[in-house]
């Protein structure tokens, strides 16, 4: 296959309900005379497709698009073509559209996992009520949302390589949001919820002190999980679910007497946290301040 044309902009991206026939224009690159509209990727635009150069087509949407609410996701593909990306003409309200999908603790984004709570960022999401978000076709448990943010957590069901990530608001439904997915995706969460810093934590950090860390991304919690703060391994003699905080785990650790420090040494530099489960690894700058100096 060729290279797809590139697909950049519709305007209108937004037609109000009931309007009367529409001309669009579609700006981008690499079209011909050849080149067709698809909508959803799959089905060829049912209306005439004219070329005016390149850099531009335009087509004419019915006025029977615009009876309800809803989301017209096209796409460009020339003869022997690769499709191009998506741009979306909305009916009747703004289309929600993701800009970045986080493990809600790491901040980070990542291979998504069965179980996991994940941060969604955006516009246009809609009124709480409204907003419906599936994961690999499969829905999650909305936690929480505003028109720019949610927390969704993922159904522990979720298999496959990708998942697409939809949100669905008054009819109208995102660009899909395609990510890889593994079996856990560890992320700990941290005091000030950035995902960088001092861990959240129950108990006191120092040297022998038993403490809880709290994380999203592992459903199966009968996993067998590892800790390490600054290389030492530090026994997991626990791993259970948080209660009212749907997607979290939290695991009790034991802090090694003997921990390296590095050089020069200074009893006030934090140490460096991390879990491992699965062959995972939770993210790397989570910290724990521990005041008191024993080292090897």
């Amino acid at each position: 296959l060729t290279a797809a044309p590139q697909l950049t902009s519709a305007n209108p991206s937004f037609v109000p309900l009931l309007s009367d026939d529409t001309t669009v224009t579609f700006t981008g690159s690499g079209f011909t005379p050849q080149t067709q509209l698809l909508l959803n990727g799959l089905t060829v635009w049912g209306s005439p497709v004219v070329y005016i150069d390149s850099q531009t087509l335009q087509t004419t949407m019915s006025y029977l698009s615009f009876i309800v609410p809803g989301s017209y996701q096209f796409s460009a593909v020339n003869p022997q073509s690769d499709i191009s990306g998506t741009v979306t003409v909305s009916v009747g309200g703004a289309t929600p559209v993701v800009s970045k999908v986080v493990n809600a603790a790491s901040q980070l984004t990542g291979p998504l996992a069965p179980g996991e709570l994940i941060q969604i960022n955006g516009t246009n999401f809609g009124p709480a009520g409204q907003l419906s978000v599936t994961v690999g076709g499969i829905g999650a448990t909305l936690i929480s949302s505003s028109d720019t943010q949610a927390l969704a957590l993922t159904s522990p069901q979720l298999s496959g390589a990708t998942a697409d990530v939809v949100l669905s608001t008054s009819g109208l439904t995102s660009v899909p949001s395609t990510l890889p997915l593994a079996p856990t995706a560890p992320g700990l969460f941290t005091a000030d919820m950035s995902g960088k810093g001092p861990a959240l934590i129950q108990g006191t950090a120092s040297p022998g002190s038993t403490i809880t860390l709290f994380g999203t991304g592992v459903a199966d919690l009968t996993q067998p999980f590892t800790a390490s703060i600054n290389g030492a391994a530090a026994q997991v003699t626990s791993a259970s679910t948080v209660v009212n905080q749907p997607g979290w785990f939290q695991l009790t650790v034991t802090i090694p007497t003997v921990i390296p420090r590095p050089v020069p040494r200074s009893h006030s530099s934090p140490a460096v946290v991390t879990i491992s489960v699965a062959g995972r690894s939770s993210q790397s700058g989570v910290t724990l301040a521990l005041n008191e100096e024993v080292t090897q």
